[in-house]
């Protein structure tokens, strides 16, 4: 399954990017969640729980993110 079509929780952010803190990651996940991007789901259950998805406006960067990522391959070893 395309990866901006997949729920994600908190903690498979942090565990994908362990090089920022718990607080940048909250911060931008915010911010990302007021642009519009990203939609907050949270599960008040037993464990408590909140997901994160991506918007339809998130999902219209895709093409994008995908240009970028192939450019980084392509010029991995010049930067």
């Amino acid at each position: 399954m395309n990866r901006f079509y997949k729920k994600k929780l908190y903690g498979e952010f942090r565990k994908a990017l362990p090089e920022i803190t718990g607080s940048m990651l909250s911060t931008a996940l915010k911010e990302l969640e007021a642009d519009g991007f990203i939609h907050r789901e949270q599960f008040n259950e037993i464990p408590p729980h909140v997901e994160y998805s991506f918007t339809e406006k998130g999902r219209d960067l895709q093409p994008i993110f995908y240009a970028i990522m192939v450019w980084g391959f392509k010029h991995e070893d010049d930067v």
